[in-house]
Protein backbone atom coordinates (compact mmCIF):
# COMPACT_ATOMS: atom_id res chain seq x y z
CA UNK A 1 0.00 0.00 0.00
CA UNK A 2 1.09 3.15 -0.78
CA UNK A 3 2.30 5.67 1.83
CA UNK A 4 0.05 8.17 0.52
CA UNK A 5 -3.00 6.38 2.04
CA UNK A 6 -1.37 6.61 4.92
CA UNK A 7 -2.80 10.22 5.00
CA UNK A 8 -6.21 10.39 6.57
CA UNK A 9 -7.37 13.41 4.95
CA UNK A 10 -6.75 11.19 1.30
CA UNK A 11 -8.26 8.05 2.93
CA UNK A 12 -11.39 10.02 3.74
CA UNK A 13 -11.86 11.43 0.46
CA UNK A 14 -11.92 8.30 -1.13
CA UNK A 15 -14.26 6.83 0.93
CA UNK A 16 -16.62 9.70 0.61
CA UNK A 17 -16.64 9.11 -3.53
CA UNK A 18 -16.77 5.63 -2.67
CA UNK A 19 -19.91 6.32 -1.73
CA UNK A 20 -21.21 2.17 -1.26
CA UNK A 21 -19.51 -0.69 -0.21
CA UNK A 22 -17.95 0.55 2.95
CA UNK A 23 -17.41 -3.13 4.31
CA UNK A 24 -15.05 -4.40 1.98
CA UNK A 25 -13.39 -0.60 1.52
CA UNK A 26 -12.92 -1.35 5.34
CA UNK A 27 -11.03 -4.56 4.65
CA UNK A 28 -8.83 -2.97 2.13
CA UNK A 29 -6.01 -1.55 5.04
CA UNK A 30 -5.69 -0.53 8.22
CA UNK A 31 -5.82 3.17 6.65
CA UNK A 32 -8.97 2.73 4.97
CA UNK A 33 -11.01 0.88 8.18
CA UNK A 34 -11.13 4.24 10.39
CA UNK A 35 -13.09 6.04 7.43
CA UNK A 36 -15.00 3.61 5.80
CA UNK A 37 -16.24 2.48 9.32
CA UNK A 38 -17.28 5.90 9.93
CA UNK A 39 -19.30 5.83 6.74
CA UNK A 40 -21.12 2.61 7.84
CA UNK A 41 -22.50 4.32 10.89
CA UNK A 42 -22.48 7.70 9.68
CA UNK A 43 -26.39 7.83 9.08
CA UNK A 44 -29.01 5.49 10.98
CA UNK A 45 -32.56 4.54 10.57
CA UNK A 46 -33.30 3.79 14.19
CA UNK A 47 -31.26 2.02 17.20
CA UNK A 48 -31.39 -1.46 16.40
CA UNK A 49 -28.28 -2.20 14.96
CA UNK A 50 -26.48 -0.01 17.74
CA UNK A 51 -28.57 -1.97 20.22
CA UNK A 52 -27.55 -5.37 18.86
CA UNK A 53 -23.99 -4.73 19.91
CA UNK A 54 -24.93 -5.19 23.78
CA UNK A 55 -24.28 -8.40 25.14
CA UNK A 56 -27.12 -11.30 23.99
CA UNK A 57 -27.36 -12.03 27.33
CA UNK A 58 -29.51 -8.56 27.65
CA UNK A 59 -31.54 -9.07 25.12
CA UNK A 60 -34.26 -11.14 23.68
CA UNK A 61 -37.11 -11.17 21.35
CA UNK A 62 -40.93 -10.91 22.71
CA UNK A 63 -44.12 -12.69 20.98
CA UNK A 64 -44.37 -9.65 18.64
CA UNK A 65 -40.74 -10.11 17.26
CA UNK A 66 -39.47 -6.98 18.99
CA UNK A 67 -36.52 -6.80 20.81
CA UNK A 68 -36.62 -6.08 24.36
CA UNK A 69 -33.95 -5.65 26.94
CA UNK A 70 -33.29 -7.20 30.16
CA UNK A 71 -31.07 -7.41 33.01
CA UNK A 72 -28.44 -4.60 33.84
CA UNK A 73 -25.56 -3.99 31.72
CA UNK A 74 -22.19 -3.08 32.91
CA UNK A 75 -19.66 -0.61 32.27
CA UNK A 76 -17.72 -2.92 29.80
CA UNK A 77 -20.76 -3.80 28.46
CA UNK A 78 -21.29 -0.92 26.74
CA UNK A 79 -17.80 -0.52 24.71
CA UNK A 80 -18.60 -1.90 21.40
CA UNK A 81 -21.89 0.38 21.88
CA UNK A 82 -19.85 3.40 22.38
CA UNK A 83 -17.35 2.83 20.20
CA UNK A 84 -19.45 2.76 17.19
CA UNK A 85 -22.25 5.27 18.92
CA UNK A 86 -19.62 7.68 18.28
CA UNK A 87 -19.55 7.39 14.56
CA UNK A 88 -23.05 8.12 14.09
CA UNK A 89 -23.84 12.17 12.74
CA UNK A 90 -27.36 11.35 11.08
CA UNK A 91 -30.16 9.24 13.22
CA UNK A 92 -33.76 8.81 12.36
CA UNK A 93 -35.92 7.31 15.07
CA UNK A 94 -38.79 5.81 14.47
CA UNK A 95 -41.83 4.60 16.15
CA UNK A 96 -44.07 1.06 15.40
CA UNK A 97 -45.68 1.73 12.35
CA UNK A 98 -45.86 -1.03 10.25
CA UNK A 99 -47.04 0.86 7.03
CA UNK A 100 -43.68 2.80 7.27
CA UNK A 101 -40.82 1.56 5.11
CA UNK A 102 -38.21 1.98 8.50
CA UNK A 103 -40.74 0.08 10.58
CA UNK A 104 -38.37 -0.23 14.02
CA UNK A 105 -38.56 -4.01 15.44
CA UNK A 106 -37.62 -2.50 18.55
CA UNK A 107 -39.96 -2.48 21.54
CA UNK A 108 -40.13 1.10 23.80
CA UNK A 109 -38.95 -0.53 26.76
CA UNK A 110 -35.31 -0.96 25.10
CA UNK A 111 -35.50 3.21 24.93
CA UNK A 112 -36.10 2.98 28.87
CA UNK A 113 -33.36 0.48 29.36
CA UNK A 114 -31.00 2.90 27.78
CA UNK A 115 -32.37 5.61 29.53
CA UNK A 116 -31.59 3.69 32.76
CA UNK A 117 -28.90 2.32 32.47
CA UNK A 118 -26.85 4.24 30.31
CA UNK A 119 -23.37 5.77 31.95
CA UNK A 120 -23.24 8.61 29.35
CA UNK A 121 -25.22 11.82 29.21
CA UNK A 122 -25.37 11.61 26.11
CA UNK A 123 -25.65 8.49 23.85
CA UNK A 124 -24.50 9.71 20.57
CA UNK A 125 -21.88 12.48 21.58
CA UNK A 126 -20.69 13.44 17.80
CA UNK A 127 -24.40 13.43 16.08
CA UNK A 128 -25.65 16.38 14.17
CA UNK A 129 -29.04 15.80 12.72
CA UNK A 130 -31.50 14.14 14.39
CA UNK A 131 -35.17 13.29 13.50
CA UNK A 132 -37.59 11.89 15.73
CA UNK A 133 -41.10 11.32 16.35
CA UNK A 134 -42.69 13.09 19.83
CA UNK A 135 -44.11 9.72 21.31
CA UNK A 136 -40.44 9.37 22.40
CA UNK A 137 -40.14 12.46 24.31
CA UNK A 138 -39.92 10.73 27.54
CA UNK A 139 -36.00 9.49 26.50
CA UNK A 140 -35.40 12.24 24.47
CA UNK A 141 -32.84 13.82 26.80
CA UNK A 142 -30.71 10.76 26.02
CA UNK A 143 -30.35 12.24 22.12
CA UNK A 144 -30.36 16.08 21.81
CA UNK A 145 -26.79 16.53 23.05
CA UNK A 146 -24.59 19.27 22.45
CA UNK A 147 -23.03 18.53 18.90
CA UNK A 148 -26.72 17.92 17.34
CA UNK A 149 -27.45 21.51 15.24
CA UNK A 150 -30.23 19.92 13.32
CA UNK A 151 -33.96 18.52 15.12
CA UNK A 152 -37.14 17.62 13.13
CA UNK A 153 -39.93 16.12 15.17
CA UNK A 154 -42.84 15.15 14.17
CA UNK A 155 -46.00 13.77 16.03
CA UNK A 156 -49.33 11.48 15.43
CA UNK A 157 -51.34 13.97 16.10
CA UNK A 158 -50.52 17.70 17.95
CA UNK A 159 -46.50 17.98 18.97
CA UNK A 160 -46.22 17.54 22.47
CA UNK A 161 -45.56 21.31 24.18
CA UNK A 162 -42.61 19.17 25.95
CA UNK A 163 -40.60 19.27 22.87
CA UNK A 164 -40.25 22.57 23.79
CA UNK A 165 -39.33 22.11 26.99
CA UNK A 166 -36.50 20.32 25.96
CA UNK A 167 -35.59 22.60 22.99
CA UNK A 168 -34.82 25.33 25.51
CA UNK A 169 -33.11 22.92 28.29
CA UNK A 170 -30.25 21.33 25.47
CA UNK A 171 -31.47 22.92 21.88
CA UNK A 172 -29.51 26.50 22.25
CA UNK A 173 -27.01 25.11 19.61
CA UNK A 174 -29.32 24.40 16.87
CA UNK A 175 -29.38 25.79 13.94
CA UNK A 176 -32.03 23.64 11.94
CA UNK A 177 -35.29 22.85 13.99
CA UNK A 178 -38.17 21.16 11.61
CA UNK A 179 -41.70 20.61 13.75
CA UNK A 180 -43.78 18.72 11.28
CA UNK A 181 -46.94 18.71 12.70
CA UNK A 182 -48.80 21.72 14.89
CA UNK A 183 -49.98 22.59 18.82
CA UNK A 184 -52.97 23.39 20.06
CA UNK A 185 -53.58 27.28 19.12
CA UNK A 186 -56.29 26.97 21.83
CA UNK A 187 -53.93 25.84 24.21
CA UNK A 188 -52.23 29.35 25.95
CA UNK A 189 -49.81 27.45 27.49
CA UNK A 190 -48.50 25.09 24.76
CA UNK A 191 -48.44 28.60 22.92
CA UNK A 192 -46.09 30.23 25.68
CA UNK A 193 -43.70 27.33 25.41
CA UNK A 194 -43.46 27.19 22.02
CA UNK A 195 -42.88 30.70 21.99
CA UNK A 196 -40.14 30.76 24.59
CA UNK A 197 -38.64 27.56 22.84
CA UNK A 198 -38.22 29.69 19.91
CA UNK A 199 -36.98 33.04 21.29
CA UNK A 200 -33.82 30.86 23.03
CA UNK A 201 -32.62 30.24 19.60
CA UNK A 202 -30.25 32.75 18.71
CA UNK A 203 -28.07 30.70 15.46
CA UNK A 204 -31.05 29.51 13.74
CA UNK A 205 -30.93 29.31 10.26
CA UNK A 206 -33.77 27.27 8.94
CA UNK A 207 -37.13 26.73 10.67
CA UNK A 208 -39.75 24.68 9.18
CA UNK A 209 -43.03 24.58 11.32
CA UNK A 210 -46.71 24.55 9.44
CA UNK A 211 -48.43 26.20 11.85
CA UNK A 212 -48.64 29.84 13.12
CA UNK A 213 -45.82 31.70 15.21
CA UNK A 214 -46.40 33.34 18.18
CA UNK A 215 -45.99 36.99 18.07
CA UNK A 216 -43.15 37.17 20.44
CA UNK A 217 -40.91 34.91 18.63
CA UNK A 218 -41.94 36.21 15.61
CA UNK A 219 -39.87 38.99 16.57
CA UNK A 220 -37.35 37.38 17.49
CA UNK A 221 -37.12 35.77 14.36
CA UNK A 222 -37.15 39.00 12.70
CA UNK A 223 -34.24 40.02 14.54
CA UNK A 224 -32.13 37.10 13.74
CA UNK A 225 -28.92 37.59 11.50
CA UNK A 226 -28.62 34.04 10.85
CA UNK A 227 -31.55 32.95 9.68
CA UNK A 228 -32.19 32.02 6.00
CA UNK A 229 -34.36 29.20 5.52
CA UNK A 230 -38.38 30.15 7.28
CA UNK A 231 -41.28 28.06 6.65
CA UNK A 232 -44.23 29.19 8.81
CA UNK A 233 -47.71 29.53 8.89
CA UNK A 234 -49.25 33.55 9.92
CA UNK A 235 -51.28 34.22 13.12
CA UNK A 236 -54.39 35.94 12.89
CA UNK A 237 -53.58 38.37 15.93
CA UNK A 238 -49.99 39.41 15.13
CA UNK A 239 -49.15 43.43 14.99
CA UNK A 240 -47.68 44.15 11.52
CA UNK A 241 -47.09 47.53 12.88
CA UNK A 242 -44.61 45.96 15.35
CA UNK A 243 -42.63 43.97 12.29
CA UNK A 244 -42.78 47.17 10.48
CA UNK A 245 -40.89 48.79 12.94
CA UNK A 246 -37.81 47.07 12.91
CA UNK A 247 -35.47 48.36 10.30
CA UNK A 248 -33.99 44.92 9.06
CA UNK A 249 -36.70 42.71 9.34
CA UNK A 250 -36.12 38.99 7.91
CA UNK A 251 -33.58 40.78 5.85
CA UNK A 252 -31.08 37.32 5.98
CA UNK A 253 -33.72 35.71 4.29
CA UNK A 254 -33.21 33.57 1.19
CA UNK A 255 -36.26 31.02 0.55
CA UNK A 256 -39.72 31.63 2.17
CA UNK A 257 -42.58 29.30 2.57
CA UNK A 258 -46.24 31.19 3.86
CA UNK A 259 -48.96 29.16 4.51
CA UNK A 260 -51.96 30.64 4.65
CA UNK A 261 -55.63 30.16 4.53
CA UNK A 262 -57.92 32.25 2.15
CA UNK A 263 -59.07 34.35 4.46
CA UNK A 264 -55.63 35.64 5.31
CA UNK A 265 -54.74 36.81 2.14
CA UNK A 266 -54.10 40.43 3.93
CA UNK A 267 -52.08 38.97 6.12
CA UNK A 268 -49.73 37.59 3.86
CA UNK A 269 -49.49 40.95 2.11
CA UNK A 270 -49.02 42.86 5.27
CA UNK A 271 -46.06 40.05 6.17
CA UNK A 272 -44.60 41.13 2.58
CA UNK A 273 -44.96 44.47 3.08
CA UNK A 274 -43.53 44.60 6.57
CA UNK A 275 -39.86 42.96 6.01
CA UNK A 276 -36.59 43.60 4.62
CA UNK A 277 -36.11 40.75 2.34
CA UNK A 278 -32.66 41.97 0.76
CA UNK A 279 -31.49 38.30 0.12
CA UNK A 280 -34.68 36.74 -0.68
CA UNK A 281 -34.50 34.47 -3.56
CA UNK A 282 -37.09 31.86 -3.51
CA UNK A 283 -40.92 32.43 -2.45
CA UNK A 284 -43.60 29.93 -2.01
CA UNK A 285 -46.93 30.56 -0.84
CA UNK A 286 -49.29 27.55 -0.18
CA UNK A 287 -52.84 28.67 -0.08
CA UNK A 288 -55.22 27.02 2.10
CA UNK A 289 -52.59 24.18 1.84
CA UNK A 290 -50.46 22.24 4.41
CA UNK A 291 -51.60 24.58 7.26
CA UNK A 292 -53.90 23.81 10.54
CA UNK A 293 -56.98 26.38 8.81
CA UNK A 294 -60.13 25.61 7.45
CA UNK A 295 -60.14 26.21 3.79
CA UNK A 296 -62.70 28.12 1.95
CA UNK A 297 -63.81 26.99 -1.30
CA UNK A 298 -63.19 30.34 -3.13
CA UNK A 299 -60.58 32.77 -3.60
CA UNK A 300 -60.91 36.68 -3.13
CA UNK A 301 -59.08 37.36 -6.58
CA UNK A 302 -58.87 41.31 -5.47
CA UNK A 303 -57.20 40.31 -2.64
CA UNK A 304 -54.95 37.85 -4.38
CA UNK A 305 -53.91 40.74 -6.41
CA UNK A 306 -53.09 42.65 -4.01
CA UNK A 307 -50.98 39.99 -2.83
CA UNK A 308 -48.76 39.99 -5.88
CA UNK A 309 -48.83 43.76 -5.69
CA UNK A 310 -46.46 43.33 -2.69
CA UNK A 311 -44.31 39.95 -4.03
CA UNK A 312 -43.61 42.08 -7.15
CA UNK A 313 -41.31 44.61 -4.85
CA UNK A 314 -38.94 41.65 -4.03
CA UNK A 315 -36.58 42.55 -6.86
CA UNK A 316 -34.51 39.52 -5.73
CA UNK A 317 -36.81 36.54 -5.90
CA UNK A 318 -35.28 34.04 -8.84
CA UNK A 319 -37.86 31.66 -7.69
CA UNK A 320 -41.73 32.09 -7.26
CA UNK A 321 -44.46 29.15 -6.52
CA UNK A 322 -47.99 29.81 -5.86
CA UNK A 323 -50.17 26.90 -4.67
CA UNK A 324 -53.78 26.41 -3.40
CA UNK A 325 -56.66 24.15 -3.80
CA UNK A 326 -58.21 23.41 -7.17
CA UNK A 327 -61.63 24.40 -6.25
CA UNK A 328 -60.40 28.11 -6.79
CA UNK A 329 -62.35 30.21 -9.38
CA UNK A 330 -61.29 31.11 -12.90
CA UNK A 331 -58.24 33.77 -12.42
CA UNK A 332 -57.36 36.30 -15.78
CA UNK A 333 -53.63 36.20 -16.56
CA UNK A 334 -53.65 40.14 -16.02
CA UNK A 335 -53.65 39.41 -12.11
CA UNK A 336 -50.11 38.05 -12.68
CA UNK A 337 -48.85 41.57 -14.38
CA UNK A 338 -47.44 42.98 -11.38
CA UNK A 339 -45.36 40.04 -11.04
CA UNK A 340 -43.72 40.88 -15.12
CA UNK A 341 -41.77 43.39 -13.25
CA UNK A 342 -39.37 40.63 -11.42
CA UNK A 343 -36.68 40.66 -13.81
CA UNK A 344 -34.63 38.05 -12.41
CA UNK A 345 -37.13 35.45 -12.08
CA UNK A 346 -35.69 32.28 -13.25
CA UNK A 347 -38.11 30.05 -12.05
CA UNK A 348 -42.40 30.31 -11.48
CA UNK A 349 -44.77 27.69 -11.36
CA UNK A 350 -48.53 27.55 -10.15
CA UNK A 351 -50.33 24.82 -8.63
CA UNK A 352 -53.86 24.80 -8.71
CA UNK A 353 -54.45 28.56 -10.14
CA UNK A 354 -56.49 28.14 -12.99
CA UNK A 355 -55.22 31.19 -14.61
CA UNK A 356 -56.83 31.93 -18.16
CA UNK A 357 -54.54 33.44 -20.44
CA UNK A 358 -54.60 35.35 -23.68
CA UNK A 359 -51.70 36.40 -26.38
CA UNK A 360 -51.23 39.39 -24.87
CA UNK A 361 -50.34 38.25 -21.33
CA UNK A 362 -48.14 35.69 -22.85
CA UNK A 363 -46.92 38.66 -24.59
CA UNK A 364 -46.31 40.83 -21.80
CA UNK A 365 -44.57 38.08 -19.70
CA UNK A 366 -41.88 37.07 -22.17
CA UNK A 367 -40.95 40.48 -21.79
CA UNK A 368 -41.07 41.00 -18.26
CA UNK A 369 -39.36 37.53 -17.73
CA UNK A 370 -36.32 37.54 -20.46
CA UNK A 371 -34.43 35.44 -17.74
CA UNK A 372 -37.21 32.80 -17.35
CA UNK A 373 -36.18 28.92 -17.37
CA UNK A 374 -38.59 26.97 -16.23
CA UNK A 375 -42.70 28.03 -16.13
CA UNK A 376 -45.63 25.88 -14.95
CA UNK A 377 -48.89 26.29 -14.88
CA UNK A 378 -50.70 23.33 -13.68
CA UNK A 379 -53.81 23.97 -13.54
CA UNK A 380 -54.34 26.07 -16.60
CA UNK A 381 -53.22 22.69 -18.31
CA UNK A 382 -56.53 21.56 -17.17
CA UNK A 383 -59.26 23.86 -18.22
CA UNK A 384 -59.99 25.64 -21.46
CA UNK A 385 -57.17 27.81 -23.30
CA UNK A 386 -57.73 30.70 -25.98
CA UNK A 387 -54.09 30.04 -26.99
CA UNK A 388 -52.68 28.43 -29.88
CA UNK A 389 -49.32 27.41 -30.80
CA UNK A 390 -48.40 30.35 -32.76
CA UNK A 391 -48.92 32.41 -28.87
CA UNK A 392 -45.41 30.60 -27.79
CA UNK A 393 -43.07 32.69 -30.28
CA UNK A 394 -42.63 35.41 -28.18
CA UNK A 395 -40.96 32.96 -25.65
CA UNK A 396 -38.92 32.32 -28.46
CA UNK A 397 -37.47 35.48 -29.27
CA UNK A 398 -37.39 37.10 -26.10
CA UNK A 399 -37.05 34.14 -23.62
CA UNK A 400 -32.98 32.42 -24.96
CA UNK A 401 -32.87 30.51 -21.59
CA UNK A 402 -36.08 28.92 -21.29
CA UNK A 403 -36.01 24.87 -20.96
CA UNK A 404 -39.64 23.80 -19.34
CA UNK A 405 -42.46 25.40 -20.09
CA UNK A 406 -45.99 24.05 -19.52
CA UNK A 407 -49.46 25.40 -20.01
CA UNK A 408 -52.72 24.34 -22.38
CA UNK A 409 -52.37 25.20 -25.65
CA UNK A 410 -54.91 24.59 -28.21
CA UNK A 411 -55.52 24.83 -31.77
CA UNK A 412 -53.80 24.01 -34.74
CA UNK A 413 -50.53 26.11 -35.35
CA UNK A 414 -49.23 28.06 -38.41
CA UNK A 415 -47.62 25.99 -41.08
CA UNK A 416 -44.15 25.65 -41.60
CA UNK A 417 -43.80 28.43 -44.51
CA UNK A 418 -45.39 30.91 -42.00
CA UNK A 419 -42.15 30.47 -39.47
CA UNK A 420 -38.49 30.67 -39.64
CA UNK A 421 -36.11 28.65 -37.45
CA UNK A 422 -34.82 29.33 -34.38
CA UNK A 423 -31.93 27.65 -33.50
CA UNK A 424 -30.76 29.45 -30.58
CA UNK A 425 -33.91 28.22 -28.41
CA UNK A 426 -32.91 26.23 -25.51
CA UNK A 427 -36.41 24.89 -24.57
CA UNK A 428 -36.05 21.32 -23.74
CA UNK A 429 -39.51 20.11 -22.26
CA UNK A 430 -42.74 21.34 -23.20
CA UNK A 431 -46.43 20.05 -21.45
CA UNK A 432 -49.48 22.01 -23.73
CA UNK A 433 -52.17 19.83 -22.40
CA UNK A 434 -54.23 16.96 -24.08
CA UNK A 435 -55.44 18.79 -27.54
CA UNK A 436 -51.78 17.48 -29.64
CA UNK A 437 -53.85 14.31 -29.89
CA UNK A 438 -56.00 16.35 -33.18
CA UNK A 439 -52.69 18.03 -34.43
CA UNK A 440 -49.80 15.83 -34.39
CA UNK A 441 -48.43 16.31 -37.62
CA UNK A 442 -49.28 20.58 -37.55
CA UNK A 443 -48.12 20.29 -33.48
CA UNK A 444 -44.75 18.29 -34.90
CA UNK A 445 -44.00 20.85 -37.67
CA UNK A 446 -44.02 24.03 -35.53
CA UNK A 447 -42.08 22.48 -32.91
CA UNK A 448 -39.18 21.80 -34.66
CA UNK A 449 -39.04 24.73 -36.21
CA UNK A 450 -39.64 26.88 -33.70
CA UNK A 451 -37.71 24.92 -31.01
CA UNK A 452 -35.39 22.89 -32.41
CA UNK A 453 -34.28 21.01 -29.33
CA UNK A 454 -38.07 20.15 -27.37
CA UNK A 455 -39.13 16.99 -26.40
CA UNK A 456 -42.88 17.16 -25.81
CA UNK A 457 -43.80 15.79 -22.47
CA UNK A 458 -47.15 14.29 -21.38
CA UNK A 459 -47.89 14.80 -17.80
CA UNK A 460 -51.14 16.64 -18.01
CA UNK A 461 -52.37 13.97 -20.66
CA UNK A 462 -55.49 12.31 -19.44
CA UNK A 463 -55.95 9.50 -22.08
CA UNK A 464 -54.36 6.45 -24.02
CA UNK A 465 -54.82 8.76 -27.10
CA UNK A 466 -53.15 11.85 -25.55
CA UNK A 467 -50.36 9.75 -24.61
CA UNK A 468 -49.99 8.35 -28.24
CA UNK A 469 -50.58 10.92 -29.95
CA UNK A 470 -47.39 12.77 -27.73
CA UNK A 471 -44.74 9.65 -28.54
CA UNK A 472 -46.15 9.85 -32.03
CA UNK A 473 -44.98 14.02 -32.13
CA UNK A 474 -41.65 13.29 -29.96
CA UNK A 475 -40.95 10.55 -33.06
CA UNK A 476 -41.66 12.93 -35.79
CA UNK A 477 -39.52 15.70 -33.88
CA UNK A 478 -36.48 13.34 -33.66
CA UNK A 479 -36.72 12.50 -36.82
CA UNK A 480 -36.63 16.29 -37.90
CA UNK A 481 -33.47 17.17 -36.30
CA UNK A 482 -30.60 18.93 -38.01
CA UNK A 483 -28.53 15.69 -38.83
CA UNK A 484 -30.98 12.95 -38.39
Amino acid sequence: MHRCFQIPEIADNIVYYVNAGFINVALVSRSFYEPAMNAVWRKLDGIEPLVRLLPESLLEENDGDLLVAKGIPSADDWSRFRHHASRVRELRLSWLDEEDESYCHIDFSVYRFLRDHSPFEFLFPNLQELSCYDSILEVLDLFIGPSVKSLTVGGEEDISPGIFSIIVKHGQQLCELRLLDYIDLDDEDAIEAASRALSSLNGLTTLKWNCSVPEDALLHLARLPTLTNLTCALSDTTSWDLLANHEHAFSSLHKLVLLVSPRQLQHATSFLSSISPRLLVQLEICIGLGCAFDRPASLDIGAFTTLLASISRIHTLISLELKTSPSSPAIPGTALSPLFDLSNLRRFHTDGFPFTFVPADIHAMSKGWRKVQKLRFSSSLNGSSTLSLNDLLPFAANCPDLTLFAMRVSGSPSTPTQMSCNPQSSLKLLDIGGDVAEHTEGCSAFLSRVFPHVRLESWSCRTPAEHAAVKQINEALEARRPGQ
